[in-house]
């Protein structure tokens, strides 16, 4: 079982994914799982993109004080 979750296409760390999401999580267009507080951070977490999507940001914006 092991090695079902360790097997990658390649070796890079950021081809390791979550093959289950929990619910704190965000779960990309792609399958990927990432932590939902990366969701709309700027920085696109998925290999996707789906995270940073225009559609699912537009309603984030920084509030003035």
């Amino acid at each position: 079982i092991s090695k079902l979750l360790h097997h990658t296409t390649d070796h890079d760390e950021s081809a390791c994914v979550k093959k289950t999401c929990t619910e704190s999580d965000f779960v990309c267009i792609s399958g990927q799982c990432v932590p939902n507080r990366w969701q709309c951070d700027g920085d696109p977490d998925c290999k996707d993109g789906s995270d940073e999507s225009a559609e699912l940001c537009h309603m984030r914006t920084c509030q003035v004080n």
